[in-house]
């Protein structure tokens, strides 16, 4: 639409534009009847005024157009920035939350390993049965080591045997 505003506009200035010109290889002669010639300055004068008229328009109409373009893309953008934003946020919580939930399985897995019966008593043994339940062998036997401890160590004798010639009774010594 512009383009053919533009080219109506510059047709009908280019008779008049040519007119007048003078061209090097043709005879200029002045007509002193202005009869044919009287209105025809307003007329060409009218044209450019309504070519530059729509012309202003066309770009007026352009420049509004490209406007709203402009406008609906930044709209266009901000939404899809705030979609990509939302969707970041959701997906950061989600993660947050399933890691949230992989240490708190992790903990009841150490918990149930350590204290299968829950009842607070950590199973040492690994043996599934909390360690309150046994027999205590340890009690046992620090009990045989208190028993040892009231008992002293046989003393050791040593016995000399001599040899030789003696008056009298031999003495036994063992």
């Amino acid at each position: 639409m512009n383009k053919t505003l533009l080219t109506l506009a510059l047709l009908f200035a280019a008779p008049t534009a040519l007119a007048a010109a003078p061209q090097p290889n043709l005879i200029q002669v002045q007509d002193t009847n202005t009869d044919s010639t009287d209105g025809a300055a307003e007329k060409a004068g009218e044209a450019v005024d309504n070519a530059a008229a729509a012309t202003g328009e066309a770009v007026n109409n352009a420049a509004q157009a490209t406007g709203e373009a402009v406008n609906d893309a930044a709209q266009a953008t901000g939404e899809a920035v705030n979609n990509a934003a939302q969707a970041t946020g959701e997906a950061v919580n989600n993660a947050a939350q399933a890691t949230g939930e992989a240490v708190n399985n992790a903990g009841e897995a150490v918990n149930n390993a350590v204290d299968p019966n829950g009842d607070g008593v950590v199973d040492t043994n690994n043996d599934g049965v909390a360690d309150t339940r046994q027999f205590p062998w340890g009690l046992l036997g620090l009990l045989g080591l208190a028993g040892l401890l009231g008992r002293n160590r046989h003393t050791t004798t040593t016995t000399t045997y001599t040899t030789g010639t003696t008056t009298g009774q031999p003495t036994d010594r063992r």
